[in-house]
């Protein structure tokens, strides 16, 4: 039940290139980004690196009409014309000259913006910085990432014995290709740490084939598993193999079927591919995404299934048993995952409790009529839950920001783990056997920092900070609240320069997700402060259909109530 890292997530990098985008083409940007000195009170100026010039006027290329077909549908005795269905065949060679002529098009437009060279160089200056993940302890060593400067991907690196021992390069995937495309999607060291299986893939595609690496020498073995896609590699107890999620092999289904029929297999090293057992898979739905997972004792082993962001089927069997899996919360309305040391279960659930909650149970009675609440639905939203030696550390979500609450294994509380201000933690790594915990803490104006903390004795440890050229001083954020078109209370974040007049007559870039339950919290983006040095403001608002407030605030924005989405975003503007 670990936290998934920050750094990975599809919105935050759409967040990323939004930003970008609106420093460089949006009619604001034009006007604020152009060479002259943004609208700032006296007592706060802005400090320039190039003379001020005055305002550039650009004129917008004239537009570069589609043409329209005559494509329509019946839906329910409805007529629904689409007139540019044609657009959607993207091999079509009508459509890669239209977009391509677009492509020309925005090129002259924004290679014209007076203040782009400068933009660049400061964005280059920002991003130009070092950050590492988390450590995952395996074994007797530590496995983290690096992100080195302007370099295209993160370094796999390796410290033996102590976390805070000299680090050794494992992988690093600019070297695996020319053009730096070659990134690694997914890592598992063995429980000993003794291999790694990795999955690698090309030119930003999502499909990968796994490898497994002896950590100590540095050599591949033999084994290579082709068409994966973030295999959700789990190893058995003593390291001498591992499941995995797999894909049908080319030409076994139709070409629109390629991305369905999930499967899972054993792996055993040394042998090929061809030969891995087929564990769970058939008579499912073809969407069905099912993912393997264990226990932190590696004593059982589950398996996910689900169709639906909001509840998954959970089944279970020993760890290197060969018998078949047993239905543990299956048809259930809710989210599950399950952690296990000794003989209890931790079974954290949004069943009958939207915003989570946590269950126990024994591994020899472990129906649901077994099941016993041992942490009942609070306030915050539960991120993950985490054992830890003899304590339990669940992740709570407040207001979109983090909480860490540690839990005597019998469900007292005992403290919150003391953190820097009001933001995110990241990465949270823990061992069931160990004290100490890692983890990473963001906020908007706050820059990325590893920690170590230890349970039992409270020190907390930095472990490296995201070092930015900008004085995070003369910045502000606060977080709001209003009212949707409903009267719904949402939440939104804004940040800006201190000493700016929040009159309504900034340029302002408001962005929302508000889909697939993920939750938008505090993280600190280094495109943002360009855009904030030239006088503009940078609003979060949390829509529905997110995760900020749990399942609940999820639904209310799906489906027959997507509305809501749209309207809380117009209330937010």
């Amino acid at each position: 039940m670990r936290d998934l890292s920050m750094f990975t997530f599809p919105h935050i990098r759409t967040l990323q290139t939004t930003l970008f985008a609106t420093l460089m083409s949006s009619s604001l940007a034009v006007t604020a980004y152009a060479e002259t000195k943004p609208k700032q009170p006296p007592s706060q100026p802005v400090q320039r690196t190039t003379p001020q010039k005055k305002k550039a006027t650009l004129s917008i290329p004239p537009t570069i009409s589609a043409k329209t077909g005559k494509t329509v549908d019946v839906y329910h005795g409805v007529k629904v014309a689409d007139p540019y269905r044609w657009l959607e065949n993207g091999k079509s060679k009508k459509v890669v000259s239209w977009g391509a002529r677009h492509q020309a098009r925005t090129r002259a437009f924004l290679d014209k913006i007076p203040a782009r060279k400068n933009i660049i160089k400061e964005l280059k200056k920002l991003y130009n910085n070092t950050s590492s993940s988390s450590p995952q302890s395996h074994g007797n060593r530590y496995f983290f990432f690096r992100r080195e400067g302007l370099k295209n991907q993160p370094i796999l690196y390796v410290r033996e014995g102590r976390f805070d021992a000299p680090a050794r390069v494992l992988l690093d995937p600019n070297t695996m290709s020319k053009d730096g495309t070659v990134a690694i999607q997914q890592i598992s060291p063995s429980p000993s740490g003794r291999f790694l299986a990795y999955a690698v893939a090309a030119k930003g595609s999502d499909w990968s084939h796994v490898k497994i690496l002896n950590v100590q020498t540095k050599t591949h073995l033999s084994d290579t598993i082709p068409r994966t896609r973030w295999p959700s590699i789990v190893w058995n107890r003593h390291g001498t193999g591992f499941y995995y999620v797999s894909y049908p092999p080319k030409g076994s289904v139709p070409k629109r079927d390629r991305n369905y029929y999930r499967r899972i297999f054993f792996h055993l090293l040394g042998t090929s591919y061809t030969a891995d057992r087929l564990v769970f898979g058939g008579g499912y739905r073809k969407e069905a995404w099912v993912s393997p997972a264990t226990t932190s004792d590696r004593d059982l082993l589950f398996v996910s299934k689900s169709t639906d962001w909001s509840r998954n089927d959970l089944y279970i069997r020993p760890m290197d048993g060969k018998g078949p899996f047993l239905p543990f919360a299956v048809g259930l309305k809710g989210q599950f995952s399950v952690d296990a040391d000794g003989d209890t279960l931790y079974i954290m659930t949004t069943y009958k409790a939207p915003k989570g909650r946590i269950l126990i149970a024994s591994k020899k009675k472990w129906s649901q009529k077994h099941w016993k609440t041992l942490l009942p639905e609070q306030r915050g939203v539960i991120k993950s839950v985490s054992l830890a030696k003899g304590m339990l550390l669940v992740h709570y979500m407040e207001d979109v920001a983090s909480r860490l609450a540690v839990y005597s294994r019998k469900g007292k509380f005992l403290y919150n783990v003391p953190l820097p201000a009001k933001g995110t933690v990241g990465g949270l790594e823990t061992r069931h056997d160990r004290s100490e915990i890692f983890f990473r803490f963001t906020s908007w104006i706050y820059p990325s920092v590893g920690y170590r903390f230890d349970l039992k004795t409270r020190k907390r440890t930095q472990l490296e900070s995201l070092k930015i050229p900008v004085d995070l001083s003369k910045y502000t954020t606060k977080q709001i609240f209003y009212k949707s078109k409903d009267g719904t209370r949402v939440p939104m974040f804004l940040v800006y320069r201190k000493g700016l007049v929040l009159n309504g007559n900034n340029p302002t870039e408001l962005y929302g997700y508000g889909g697939f339950e993920v939750s938008l919290r505090p993280r600190f983006l280094a495109a943002l402060f360009p855009w904030l040095d030239r006088g503009g403001v940078f609003a979060l608002a949390n829509l529905r259909g997110g995760g900020e407030y749990g399942s609940a605030w999820h639904k209310a924005g799906r489906r027959a109530k997507k509305q809501n989405v749209y309207d809380d975003f117009i209330a937010a503007a």
